[in-house]
């Protein structure tokens, strides 16, 4: 799809966006690795007075971000743990390239609201959401998304003949993730279950 072509689908919602102020999320995959494309629908976008939006695991390099910094109104980053040994076991990634892209991101101050996917057995105990809660509140951050885990994508996983990770994990119940709340208003950080900006 083109750019424009894009943009004609995205003006048939205009009336929509006006109303609601409403606007344009890229989501993926991972959209930061598109970004020069990005960057030129966002800038599309602002000329229309869309707002604009990127969920992002944020695990690319940083001049990435730099391409759609002056285009984006709002950043969605993933935060999972924030412990390096956890982190690599689970996702087989780099944590360390997250956290620093969200530092620097707050050097740009670019407006960020985290999402942790809470997984029973990864990271939704008391002392992985301290860390994720101390690491935001040191950026200046005053709200997180919790994402309670399911099951959803298992099936993906088998039809893809892969193991899944996380079978054994236990599905959260709101009172589980109610605990957890506890937490974030220890560190003065308002969190919000789901991800609903």
């Amino acid at each position: 799809m083109t750019l424009n072509e894009l943009m004609q689908e995205i003006e048939k919602d205009s009336v929509f966006y006006r109303q609601s102020s409403g606007g344009v999320t890229a989501s993926g995959g991972e959209p930061l690795l598109q970004a020069t494309f990005v960057a030129e629908l966002f800038a599309r976008c602002h000329v229309k007075g869309y707002h604009t939006a990127i969920e992002t695991s944020s695990e690319v390099a940083f001049e990435q971000f730099i391409k759609v910094i002056p285009h984006t109104n709002l950043f969605l980053c993933d935060l999972k743990p924030v412990d390096t040994h956890t982190f690599k076991k689970y996702t087989g990634g780099n944590v360390s390239i997250i956290l620093e892209n969200l530092i620097r991101l707050s050097e740009y101050n670019a407006e960020v609201i985290l999402r942790t996917l809470l997984i029973p057995g990864f990271n939704a105990d008391k002392d992985s959401i301290a860390a994720i809660c101390d690491f935001d509140r040191s950026l200046g951050h005053k709200i997180i998304h919790f994402l309670p885990y399911h099951r959803l994508g298992m099936q993906k996983y088998i039809s893809l003949s892969k193991d899944y990770p996380f079978e054994v994990a236990k599905v959260m119940e709101i009172s589980d993730v109610e605990e957890l709340l506890r937490i974030t208003t220890k560190f003065g950080i308002q969190a919000k279950i789901g991800s609903d900006i």
